[in-house]
């Protein structure tokens, strides 16, 4: 074990000190004095620790982790400001808390599409979930699981959209058409919308279910085999004779035959006609 590991503990004693001390003299009434000063410093620390751990992350790609503490320190920063604010509500702040952390796995998710597809399922997810908790007092039960529901659909549409197509999507689809369907579902059946125009919903995906049949259908029907469309197929050609098929190995020629060229006169030595020509004489 290192020297860093062994004082690790020691470092988190100290930290646990401090901070119960700060809150000790913050309870007890000597630190309210500057209580919108002490917000501020607060502010600060996690807003500079938060942008740091982030410019950290994306100098390491490899330490693709950080993301999720920078951003979550920089969520924590915007939830100390909004909550010394008299007009901020609640719901706002735990909603700002899961869009931070949305934040930081939509961050994983962009640095390496191929291998970190499955945080835009975490991303969306939060995402999601603050939308849910900040409209949760103005909707009702039936509807906010509704609204679950629907959110991870689109979710998962946008996940079978954009990422890589080497992967395999077609399950991101189906399970987002289910989850369309649930949310459906549980309108229909919970929500009281026998008075509205929203009870003939399901005809959509009557329209949508023939629309896609019939393409279907044409497709199947309209379709022509590839040799009556670009032209017959050429006549077959009749085997060649081995005989005339011409020869591809190169023979080297004969020599012609010797008796049948003439043979020229050859002519006498030099020497033998010059004796000759002596004795005749």
């Amino acid at each position: 074990m290192s020297t860093k590991q062994r004082l690790m503990p020691l470092y988190w004693g100290l930290g646990l000190l401090l901070t119960g001390l700060f809150f000790t003299l913050f309870a007890l009434g000597p630190l309210r004095a500057y209580q919108q000063e002490i917000t501020w410093g607060v502010v600060a620390v996690l807003g500079i620790g938060g942008a740091g751990v982030l410019a950290y992350a994306a100098l390491r790609p490899e330490r693709w982790w950080s993301f999720i503490p920078g951003c979550l320190l920089l969520s924590m920063a915007g939830v100390v400001y909004l909550s010394v604010q008299p007009q901020t509500e609640g719901a706002v702040l735990g909603g700002l808390l899961l869009v931070g952390l949305g934040v930081a796995h939509l961050f994983i998710f962009l640095s390496n599409r191929q291998e970190h597809w499955w945080a835009w399922i975490s991303a969306g997810g939060f995402f999601v979930l603050a939308l849910v908790v900040v409209v949760a007092d103005r909707l009702s039960v039936t509807f906010i699981g509704a609204l679950l529901f629907l959110g991870m659909s689109v979710v998962f549409y946008l996940l079978y959209l954009i990422s890589p197509p080497t992967l395999r999507r077609w399950w991101m689809a189906t399970l987002a058409t289910v989850l369309l369907v649930g949310s459906a579902f549980v309108v229909t059946v919970a929500a009281p919308t026998q008075n509205s125009l929203f009870r003939y919903w399901p005809v959509t995906l009557i329209a949508a279910g023939t629309a896609l049949t019939v393409w279907t259908l044409v497709r199947l029907f309209t379709a022509q085999p590839a040799a009556q469309t670009v032209g017959s197929a050429p006549a077959a050609r009749e085997p060649i004779p081995s005989d005339t098929m011409p020869s591809v190995i190169p023979v080297p020629e004969e020599p012609p035959n010797r008796a049948e060229v003439p043979s020229e006169p050859a002519s006498p030595p030099e020497d033998q006609s010059t004796e000759e020509s002596e004795g005749s004489q």
